[in-house]
């Protein structure tokens, strides 16, 4: 039978809460030729492990009716989605022997193995980054400069959004200074029956008005009342003590003396009215030279302003820091130092991620666990993001791990986050604690270090390395495989 489909791949299909049978249509051999993806609403992929989280019922008649169907153990929520592929061991394990018997079906099978092997590669090479046949660029290089392109694009956007506003903002600016434009204009007396425009300015009964709007006169009296002139300024009596301002001799008939007696001013001069200081009860002002209060103690000196029986006043509260704003003293707590805060613990008795929103401005993370455990042998994994979205590639990070009873050690790199080494039995459990520092705040760059114990199988496991960052961070994500057991997470930042 040959095999008549080119599609070794089923999905995405979406999970509602209660589904759990999810069919494929490509040929298998056996039950372990099938992968099976989840992906969650957050677009975070795991593998799910056969037998313990899905089984796979497969079609009696491969060739007639090539498939079957995936079970999942658990139900999954709207907005998760299971994705079926084929996962073909890469090995040929068909042994023909020399003047042996000929089985069709023997050789089919191997055919129709190379045949899906081909499919499977096409499959994964259908969803990698690919360039023209010509070309020199290197796929990897292709991605850096798409991404650089991506950045270039968004920043210039947002300089040209700043120019519009810019440019809309002085345009407005423009029109409200022009509408504010006035121009005053002196067209002698007060004339009726005349045609005034708003701003002009005349002569009346010994004052000036303006105009307030235009308008053909009428009475002055009348116009005046209906609010269409305002006066200018205002010629006083002729006379000594009431004072024509508006004089020819500039105001050289106004005695001294009466002026400051109508004005309620004093005499200028150092010293001019003051004999004796005796009597003076209430303190100088700040603008008359005094401090706007009877004495200041400080360190022991004691400053007066004139006052007859100066009296000290107390010099603040203790511990206190005594400061002044120019006029007055104030007695006040020193700022307090910053503090670390504390979130709130999340259980990781279930789901496959725990979030932590971080505020503006953190510059220290530190992630504390205890009890942390999975339902597969899988690694516990720390991610950082930014406008809510963890980053899940780019990390340079390193593990390792050490075995306490069998005196052996073994490591491991990872790109999509910070891990540290996979549990080896499904009772194990994580504790421990895990640092993110900001190491240089113009690339968003952060430095992670962190150690572990597997308690159950006495393994010790560390992990370190960097990751920057598209922006400022804003997000901490605790991942694995599925969270099962007893556990718990937090955070504390500066």
């Amino acid at each position: 039978m040959t095999v008549s489909s080119s599609t070794r791949k089923a999905g995405p299909l979406n999970c509602n809460g209660v589904l759990t049978s999810f069919p494929f249509s490509f040929k298998c051999f056996t039950t372990a030729d099938v992968r099976v993806v989840l992906t969650s609403s957050l677009a975070v992929e795991t593998d799910l492990t056969l037998d313990s989280q899905y089984s796979v019922s497969l079609n009696s008649d491969q060739n007639a009716s090539p498939g079957g169907t995936v079970e999942t153990i658990a139900t999954y929520a709207t907005g998760n989605t299971i994705t079926i592929v084929s996962d073909l061991d890469m090995l040929q394990e068909t042994d023909i022997q020399n003047q042996g018997g000929f089985y069709p079906e023997i050789i089919e099978n191997a055919l129709d193995k190379l045949t899906m092997l081909v499919q499977q590669v096409q499959e994964q090479v259908d969803r990698a980054v690919k360039v023209d046949v010509s070309s020199e660029i290197e796929p990897e290089d292709y991605l850096t400069q798409a991404s650089a392109a991506a950045t270039s694009a968004a920043a210039s956007a947002s300089a040209a959004d700043a120019s519009a506003t810019a440019a809309s903002g002085s345009a407005a600016s423009v029109v409200g200074a022009a509408a504010n434009i006035v121009g005053f204009e002196w067209v002698g007396s007060w004339l009726t029956a005349t045609a005034y425009i708003k701003n002009n300015i005349v002569y009346e009964s010994g004052n000036s008005y303006i105009a307030l709007s235009d308008h053909t006169s009428g009475t002055f009296s009348t116009d005046y009342s209906n609010g269409l002139w305002e006066i200018f300024a205002s010629k006083g009596a002729a006379g000594e003590g009431t004072g024509d301002m508006l004089a020819a001799n500039n105001l050289s008939e106004v005695t001294p003396g009466t002026a400051r007696t109508n004005l309620g001013a004093a005499k200028s001069g150092a010293n001019n009215d003051i004999t004796s200081l005796a009597g003076l009860t209430t303190p100088l002002s700040v603008a008359q030279g005094g401090i706007g209060a009877d004495t200041l103690t400080l360190n022991s000196v004691l400053l007066g302003n004139g006052v007859s029986a100066p009296q000290a006043v107390a010099p603040g509260t203790s511990g206190n820091v005594l400061t002044s704003d120019g006029t007055t003293w104030a007695s006040t707590a020193p700022a307090a130092a910053s503090s670390i805060t504390l979130g709130t613990p999340q259980a990781t008795t279930s789901g496959t991620a725990k979030d932590f929103v971080i505020p503006s401005g953190t510059k220290h993370i530190i992630v504390s666990f205890t009890d942390v455990s999975f339902n597969a042998t899988v690694s516990l994994g720390f991610r950082l993001g930014t406008g809510g979205t963890p980053k899940s590639t780019g990390y340079y990070s390193r593990y390792s791990a050490v075995s306490s009873v069998a005196n052996t050690s073994s490591g491991g790199n990872s790109n999509s986050g910070f891990l540290f080494a996979p549990l080896d039995l499904a009772a194990d459990t994580y504790k421990g604690q895990v640092t993110f520092t900001l190491l240089d705040s113009s690339t968003n760059t952060w430095s992670c270090q962190g150690m572990a114990a597997a308690f159950g199988s006495a393994n010790v496991t560390c992990t370190s390395g960097t990751v920057d960052l598209s922006g400022e961070l804003d997000i901490v994500r605790v991942y694995g495989g599925t969270f099962d057991g007893s556990g718990k997470v937090n955070v504390a930042y500066i």
